[in-house]
């Protein structure tokens, strides 16, 4: 029977669920979702002093981070616990985490025909 609307329904359903994220952290086109990482890399120098002017609100920084360089050469900050990863990734993990967590929450809200 007629699917005339069915991307209109599908948008309407992928948008009601990413309402609280959009367009800050979240953006939806049909069944594809752009999701947004950090505002920044943490680019360091060598010595672990912030570079990147990308900072919204610049943290304080009264003492030099933890670094290690990244695959083009530069620094970058990383985890104290794990030096291995990168804040940035940390970051975008957590962002995803987030956001597979809500399309699994709420899609039961959107009717039957949405399987995700």
């Amino acid at each position: 029977m007629g699917a005339t609307n069915s991307v209109q329904v599908l948008q309407c359903d992928v948008s009601f669920i990413l309402q609280d994220e959009m367009p800050d952290m979240a953006a939806a086109f049909m069944d594809n979702i752009n999701i947004k990482g950090p505002p920044t890399h943490y680019e360091t120098t060598k010595g672990g002093w912030y570079t990147s002017m990308a900072f919204s609100d610049p943290p304080d920084q009264s003492h030099p981070v933890v670094c290690a360089p990244g695959p083009d050469g530069q620094f970058y900050e990383v985890l104290v616990e794990n030096p291995g990863i990168h804040c940035f990734i940390w970051e975008h993990i957590h962002i995803l985490q987030l956001e597979n967590g809500n399309l699994h929450t709420r899609s039961g809200r959107c009717g039957t025909q949405m399987h995700l």
